[in-house]
């Protein structure tokens, strides 16, 4: 289903096409995949009304937050999952300068500032 998604994205250009792809990239922990996705939603161009909806980290509310600033944020999670902290961290941070508050972006960053230094590439 992912190469679906992908074929309809480079096909279509249409956000919401690239906004699955890159979730199932993580998911698959396809992450070079991933990240190459996220860069390329944040080529296009978006209307103020295109945004996201996406759960608070404690999945009790929503909030509603820029294509952009998404794509950053699993660009963010896919270096996490290469333990590429200084990477996720950066990524994170410009999500938060697109779309804040953005929760998910702080609760990673929190998470990042958690970990040991021994831990942090």
């Amino acid at each position: 289903s992912a190469e679906v998604y992908n074929k309809l994205f480079q096909m279509t250009k249409n956000y919401l096409y690239g906004v699955e792809l890159v979730q199932l990239q993580w998911t698959l922990k396809r992450l070079l995949e991933c990240q190459q996705t996220a860069q390329s939603l944040r080529t296009l161009t978006y209307k103020p009304e295109q945004t996201l909806r996406v759960p608070t980290p404690d999945n009790k509310s929503q909030e509603t937050i820029g294509v952009s600033a998404f794509a950053w944020y699993m660009e963010g999670l896919s270096y996490l999952g290469e333990n590429q902290t200084d990477k996720a961290k950066d990524a994170f941070q410009k999500a938060l300068s697109i779309t804040s508050p953005f929760s998910l972006a702080t609760f990673q960053l929190t998470e990042i500032e958690k970990m040991a230094p021994a831990e942090k590439k």
